[in-house]
């Protein structure tokens, strides 16, 4: 987790017991190699730091596929329309190594928006830089 942790230092300065209501709410969960963290047409609920290996983000056009973007360690991976509202998601994120990912899901990331301003002010830069893409 001292990853993610660095991640958003790297952004933000973030007191001891922020970083760790922050950090609290991350899960850590393994994605073997061909494992779908969210398919086409489901509704996303979960944001992912991708703290080793290596997700990709492709539709398929016309029966081949087309990737979108390649999320490698110390990034972050969601389908993000569908992630903040709620509608169904454009995109396959597929794992193309074996991944080991801290997620946050949806709920808690709003909450933590509401309840820590340090997380707010990381997630305007992310989103920003998101936008970059």
């Amino acid at each position: 987790m001292e990853k993610l942790k660095n991640c958003i230092l790297s952004q933000v300065i973030v007191d001891k017991n922020s970083m760790d209501n922050i950090l609290g709410v991350f899960e850590p969960l393994q994605i073997t190699k061909g494992e779908f963290f969210i398919k086409s047409g489901k509704i996303c609920r979960q944001m992912a730091f991708i703290e080793s290996g290596y997700m990709r983000m492709y539709d398929i056009v016309d029966g081949k596929e087309i990737t979108l973007w390649i999320g490698s360690e110390g990034k972050f991976i969601t389908s993000l329309s569908s992630f903040v509202f709620e509608t169904s998601n454009n995109w396959n994120i597929q794992a193309i190594t074996d991944c080991k990912v801290y997620i946050i899901n949806r709920e808690n990331h709003f909450k933590l928006n509401k309840t820590e301003p340090k997380w707010l002010e990381f997630d305007n830069i992310l989103l920003a830089t998101l936008l970059l893409y």
